[in-house]
């Protein structure tokens, strides 16, 4: 029962794994660029020869730019859509459906009472509802099959079946209400003047903004726990976009803050600071959160997956991954 509120993400994961890793989008604006400068080429050679017109060609480098820009906005998409759903469906439905279900098996009819008359004025006399069906029984046997039944479903109780399934619903509600906290607050710190200004910027001023949104993501994603120790480290590209260390410290590429363009470019180190620390969150809570719902945190805690050219596909698609691409997206869902 508890698959209900987890909606079926594989569709999605299949088309964000072919978008980011067939497609391959920080080469791929490269090889645009390549191409459109070859055609170019043809173009002016073309152009010199007799007899042969000079055909259309309006695409641009910078286009490239802007394919690559819209490829990466439905990874996003795709990384955050089947939470979206979650959010507005399966969680909203799991749980009305499972409090109805929960209200409907502790409906004892032993609480139910009626007047049946009055023991002196006005103070009712009352009778429960097993007792007036059970008066009404003039079978010895029928009415000692009555009142076993009723000694059952008077001891009725929630499932821990069912109960979970409104822990996690319940739960994850206040993560989605994380990830909307932490859209507004990036929305206030990244304004238009610093996204304007942002590639015209030293690196030292780059790395003092990404420090102090660092400090926001962790003041969010914190509550009890302090996350603004957590330091930022700069790695080489050949490492990856960013990676989260177990001795407290994320690490995003040196290319965000020294080179911040094409698949470096801001909008991207958002994403990957807001994963990273989607991370450092996941490891705290398998930890120190033990009343988070068992079905999470064995997923949480199940061994990790590097990510290596042979089990790619099996590191792209575990929980951990799944969860903190799917929030960094719903983080920044308007971008």
């Amino acid at each position: 029962m508890a698959v209900i509120i987890k909606s079926d993400k594989g569709e999605w994961l299949d088309s964000s794994d072919i978008l980011y890793n067939d497609m391959q989008p920080g080469s791929l604006c490269e090889e645009l660029k390549t191409s459109i400068q070859n055609i170019n080429s043809a173009r002016e050679y073309l152009g010199k020869l007799s007899g042969f017109e000079t055909f259309q060609f309006d695409v641009k480098e910078d286009d490239a730019e802007l394919i690559v820009e819209n490829l990466r906005r439905f990874i996003f998409f795709a990384n955050g859509i089947h939470y979206e759903i979650a959010e507005c469906v399966d969680t909203q439905f799991a749980k009305k459906l499972g409090h109805l279900g929960e209200e409907v098996i502790d409906l004892d009819i032993s609480d139910y009472t009626y007047t049946k008359g009055k023991y002196i004025w006005l103070i009712d006399k009352k009778i429960t509802l097993r007792d007036l069906i059970s008066s009404t029984i003039e079978d010895d046997e029928l009415r000692a099959s009555f009142e076993k039944w009723a000694d059952k479903v008077d001891d009725d109780k929630v499932s821990n079946e069912l109960s979970e399934v409104i822990y996690e619903a319940n739960w994850w509600d206040s993560e989605f209400k994380m990830a909307e906290t932490i859209d507004a607050a990036t929305d206030e710190f990244w304004t238009e003047e610093i996204k304007e200004n942002w590639t015209k910027m030293s690196v030292k001023e780059r790395k003092k903004l990404v420090e102090s949104y660092k400090n926001l993501l962790g003041k969010i994603y914190g509550g009890g726990i302090n996350y603004t120790i957590i330091k930022v480290m700069y790695n080489d590209d050949d490492e990856g976009y960013g990676y989260s260390s177990p001795l407290k410290y994320i690490s995003i590429s040196k290319s965000f803050v020294e080179n911040p363009e094409g698949m470096y470019s801001l909008d991207k180190m958002i994403d990957t600071m807001t994963h990273e620390m989607r991370h450092r969150y996941q490891a705290k809570s398998k930890k120190y959160y033990n009343s988070m719902p068992k079905r999470i945190r064995k997923e949480w805690r199940a061994k990790y997956i590097p990510a290596k050219e042979e089990s790619y596909d099996d590191y792209y698609r575990q929980s951990v991954e799944e969860d903190a691409k799917a929030f960094a997206a719903l983080a920044q869902d308007d971008d």
